[in-house]
């Protein structure tokens, strides 16, 4: 069998000593059994973090960095990334208001070794009311947002992205690519995941684990947001990544069709996406649609019905897709 790898926690912290608590928490409870060591680096916060941090570091196995200024999370994690250099282990980049769980142990960081084709790892992202908030990205979008989670989402693929709340990256990897200080946060993750498959790497969504996450948005206006989206649009205008998964193929092509108006096309790639992906609603909505274009209301009709019958949806999308369901149904009647 082979050896478990050490980990090596990489935490990024602002203005969120609470939450930081519970990360830490839950890292000494449920990485306990496997060999760690935790690196922090504290973002010039003003609420006490880097008082605590002293405090903790001199009685446990924590190395903190503490900034004179504000530098943003992916040149903290560079920092981070380069003072752990010489320590060998997958590192684990943890955003301070996520919470790692047994299931994550038991389902990823103990069967790491079965993963070492990997340059990055995800899993699931789940908030305090049991909803997802991310699973896999896709065209650089958290996959599953808002979706009440009822096991839909725990499959493992490769894919083209995951989530930067808790990302394991392979040691070699930060020889090679480094996080964009210029967007220093909100989407650095996803640039990041790009040019890592870009470079060839490998990512893998292991959708049987799972963190808690309570997405705290601090110190990222939306002119900051919009910047970083910018700087990502044209690599989410690449057709594919090299050896994209199919369903990330698909989901790329039915955009350009969209945006083309190819309503024919979309519709053929949609029915071939409704077929192989794991929670096919979205395909099944995105048919609808483009029957709909194309004035093919009773099939529209049927395929949206069908989309609505997923027990997961999300409050808004559900509302949307019975909206356009109610007009097919009174545009069918006129008819």
């Amino acid at each position: 069998m082979a050896q478990m790898p050490g980990l090596i926690f990489l935490v990024t912290t602002y203005n969120a000593l609470p939450a930081l608590k519970r990360c830490l928490r839950s890292i000494e409870e449920w990485g306990r059994d496997i060999p760690h060591r935790i690196y922090i680096a504290d973002d010039a916060s003003r609420d006490g973090t880097r008082q605590h941090l002293r405090t903790i570091s001199k009685r446990k196995k924590i190395h903190a960095y503490s900034p004179s200024r504000n530098i943003g999370k992916a040149a903290l994690l560079n920092v981070l990334a380069d003072r752990c250099a010489r320590e060998p282990g997958w590192r684990v980049c943890l955003d301070d208001d996520a919470e790692i769980t047994e299931s994550w142990t038991r389902n990823l960081a103990r069967h790491l070794p079965r993963y070492s084709s990997a340059s990055i790892i995800g899993c699931r992202n789940i908030d305090h009311a049991g909803k997802i908030y991310s699973a896999e990205l896709i065209l650089g979008t958290g996959w599953g947002n808002g979706e009440y989670d009822i096991g839909q989402r725990n499959y493992t693929r490769f894919c083209d992205g995951v989530s930067g709340s808790c990302m394991l990256i392979r040691e070699d990897v930060f020889r090679k690519i480094r996080f964009n200080e210029t967007m220093r946060q909100q989407l650095e993750d996803t640039d990041f995941c790009f040019r890592v498959r870009r470079s060839g790497g490998k990512i893998i969504y292991c959708g049987k684990a799972w963190v808690r996450h309570e997405h705290l948005l601090r110190n990222a206006p939306f002119s900051m947001i919009a910047r970083n989206k910018r700087i990502l649009s044209p690599r989410q205008r690449t057709p594919s990544l090299p050896a994209s998964h199919p369903i990330d193929i698909l989901y790329k092509r039915i955009l350009t069709h969209h945006n083309r108006k190819n309503w024919p096309a979309m519709l053929a790639d949609s029915r071939q996406l409704a077929g192989i992906d794991p929670a096919p609603y979205y395909a099944q909505w995105l048919a609808g649609l483009a029957l709909r274009k194309m004035d093919r209301q009773e099939e529209a009709f049927l395929w949206i019905k069908e989309a609505l019958k997923a027990r997961y949806l999300n409050p808004a999308t559900r509302a949307r897709m019975e909206l356009a369901l109610y007009g097919l149904h009174r545009t069918i009647q006129i008819v």
